[in-house]
């Protein structure tokens, strides 16, 4: 009896490890199929960004801004184009750093690491560098499928790579536009951080894309939300946008 017991839990183990390994395969398997439905090798987007400092405000500091990436947003090109007092401010993100020229004192500044998870352009908003730069995620998560259900996938992302500043990341896969239309983004110290809304989804080039996308920081009780009034898969970005010695001229 002990021995029957014994293989029987045994059994139990193997088989719970072995589906354990089955969800983790599918969970990389699913976001390596987002990102290829969602990759685009050059885009240009006009967007505004709407910073709210309560969630339930219905006043906001609004930001206009011209984005030009390439690599399937591997490289990114932001310049601010509105209000008067920010214009000029132009951000590249290129080989895992940031770089942001102020036209009002004609300087670069440089942020790598675990600086890049501050706020864009240091104006207060929720979204950080390291949320609006590119990155592959697949290199730099670990994936496990959680749920699924008729019409997502909840997959959880671990880090991989020591920079990056959430400790844990679950996204909400729409099944049939393989596009995250929620991601929850929790930190060691402070649990459940963040929350991003994806909403609006138009297809533009045959490709699913968000036209509003919020970002709720429930430690602060605030929000911003990104309105992309234009973008355009077909372009060709000059190469002098992504060049760092010239990115700000």
């Amino acid at each position: 009896m002990r021995t029957k017991l014994f293989t029987l839990f045994a059994g139990l183990v193997l088989m719970s490890h072995a589906l354990a390994g089955a969800f983790a395969q599918d969970g990389r398997a699913i976001m390596e199929r987002v990102d290829a439905a969602q990759y685009a090798e050059n885009s240009m987007t006009k967007m505004s960004m709407h910073i709210y400092d309560s969630i339930h405000s219905n006043t906001s500091r609004d930001y206009y801004i011209q984005s030009l990436s390439r690599k399937g947003d591997q490289e990114t090109f932001m310049e601010f184009v509105a209000p008067r007092s920010i214009k000029g401010m132009k951000i590249l993100s290129l080989d895992e750093e940031v770089r942001i020229y102020f036209p009002s004192t004609g300087r670069v500044r440089r942020i790598t690491g675990s600086g890049k998870s501050g706020s864009v352009g240091g104006l207060g908003g929720d979204f950080s560098y390291e949320d609006m730069s590119g990155g592959d995620r697949v290199s730099d998560y670990e994936f496990t499928l959680l749920e699924e259900s008729g019409s997502q996938w909840k997959i959880e992302g671990i880090p991989i790579d020591e920079d990056i500043s959430y400790s844990r990341v679950l996204f909400y896969i729409d099944r049939q536009k393989l596009l995250p239309v929620k991601i929850e983004y929790f930190t060691a110290e402070d649990g459940h951080t963040k929350t991003m809304q994806a909403d609006r989804i138009e297809k533009v080039s045959g490709k699913f894309t968000p036209m509003l996308i919020t970002m709720e920081n429930h430690e602060e009780q605030k929000k911003t939300v990104i309105k992309v009034h234009e973008t355009d898969f077909t372009v060709n970005p000059p190469e002098r946008y992504f060049n760092p010695t010239r990115f700000y001229k």
